[in-house]
């Protein structure tokens, strides 16, 4: 879904989180403000982009700390 496109289609829904950070910030109030937005968007195929066409990014892209595990998988216990 185009989130900047539907929230212009619908201005009654506020507060709508337009990057992950935003949506971690304001936690489960952003997320019922995304999912209502998307109901409502639901209906009008104008909204959603051509999946073959988005660009994917970091989950989180600001991490406060990366934790890498290493396995040596030729020591059984």
């Amino acid at each position: 879904m185009d989130v900047e496109a539907a929230a212009g289609k619908f201005p009654e829904i506020q507060q709508i989180p337009f990057h992950i950070a935003e949506m971690i910030s304001q936690g489960e109030e952003g997320k019922q403000q995304l999912a209502r937005l998307a109901e409502q968007a639901n209906s009008e195929d104008s909204l959603f982009l051509p999946e073959d066409s988005l660009e994917f990014g970091p989950c989180v892209p600001e991490p406060q700390k990366i934790i890498g595990i290493g396995l040596n998988p030729g020591i059984l216990f």
